[in-house]
């Protein structure tokens, strides 16, 4: 993770909506422009602030609503932040018609949440790919279908409770432990979540591994060893635990798909919302008499979209990635860490300079 924008706080919610307030204030979105060609219209100041005033009073909401309709309520606020950040990224204001997004067989759901799915849809106009395409420049095939469970299962911060109530096959990372010792600085995975079976399946799956990674190895644990060829690049990406992981496409009509996790995060709450609004029949028993673990998991998944989704929107608009922590300011250490191995070297060197030679101690 990039520390370069650290923030002590006690209270990130508030502290990160603080931050995307400001560009509700008028001369703070006129400022967002000052280094660029665009004068942005009444319309778009309008636009943007509204709908990040609004954004911010659907997840406030979102905090004292139970399960029945927190999903409907965060839903709401993800798709009003996310219009008034790409209509700011963009400079205009976007004609999004409608969500983009449909849920499978309404007629006939099934009784387990998780396995219901959602299909893109309208690429031209709806919301998702109009979102997406502004904030990561990414497009995904039209018509592709998506479980809820896949969705929940690519999302870093909460792959722990995942794997407890789901099949592994649905999880969409492959978790790491990085390791630095004297002779270098790898990435392996964690045994304990993955064998590596499990994981050598998964990397067949990964975007982009062949061009920038050696060949796997293990070591007597079993451990898979990640080491990346010569000047390529490293794909391990971080969560915002700061714990490292290879992200697992998903194949989509004949191609991978590899997405920031805010948008398997926004399709898994479309999902959810679209349920408990208008199939209660479907929804209110689940919540009631679930003994499966899912409701708990969905409230995991609830809360960390009320923490993250707006960190990563900020991290989008300021382009840097803001990291908040309660542990206060230390003083920089910028004192070489030397390790045994090279104490002795330099030791040696030093000595052989000196002309002593051994004995003359």
């Amino acid at each position: 993770m990039d520390y370069s924008d650290v923030y002590f706080s006690e209270n990130p919610e508030e502290d990160i909506w603080l931050n995307l307030r400001r560009y509700s204030f008028a001369n703070n979105i006129y400022n967002y422009y000052k280094d660029t060609d665009i004068s942005p219209s009444n319309d778009l100041v309008e636009v943007v602030s509204g709908s990040i005033l609004q954004a911010y009073e659907y997840f406030q909401a979102s905090k004292i609503a139970t399960i029945q309709t927190a999903p409907l309520l965060l839903y709401y606020g993800a798709t009003n932040l996310l219009f008034g950040a790409s209509c700011l990224l963009s400079g205009e204001v976007l004609n999004v018609k409608g969500h983009g997004m449909h849920l499978v067989n309404q007629d006939n759901l099934k009784q387990k949440i998780l396995e219901n799915e959602i299909r893109l849809v309208d690429p031209q106009r709806g919301g998702f790919n109009i979102y997406l395409k502004s904030i990561t420049q990414k497009e995904i095939p039209t018509n592709s279908t998506w479980s809820i469970v896949e969705l929940l299962g690519s999302i870093p911060e909460i792959y722990k409770e995942f794997i407890e109530m789901a099949d592994i096959s649905f999880l969409h990372l492959i978790p790491l432990e990085r390791i630095i010792s004297d002779e270098e600085d790898i990435y392996r995975s964690n045994s304990n979540i993955l064998s590596d079976s499990e994981v050598i399946e998964k990397i067949g799956s990964v975007i982009g591994f062949k061009d920038n990674y050696l060949p796997i190895s293990k070591n007597r644990k079993k451990q898979v060893i990640f080491r990346t060829k010569l000047n390529k690049e490293i794909l391990v990406k971080h969560s915002y635990y700061n714990e490292g992981y290879l992200s697992v496409g998903h194949e989509k009509e004949g191609q991978l798909c590899d997405l920031d996790s805010l948008f398997y995060e926004y399709m898994a709450l479309y999902g959810l919302a679209t349920i408990c609004r208008y199939h209660p029949q479907i929804w209110t028993p689940f919540v009631r008499m679930d003994n499966s673990g899912e409701v708990d998991f969905i409230e995991k998944f609830l809360i960390t979209v009320r923490r993250y989704f707006p960190n990563v929107i900020l991290d989008k608009l300021q382009k840097t990635r803001h990291f908040y922590s309660n542990q206060l300011a230390m003083p920089t250490d910028i004192r070489s860490n030397i390790s045994e191995k090279d104490l002795d070297d330099k030791l040696k060197n030093m000595i052989a300079r000196l002309g002593i030679h051994n004995g003359e101690l």
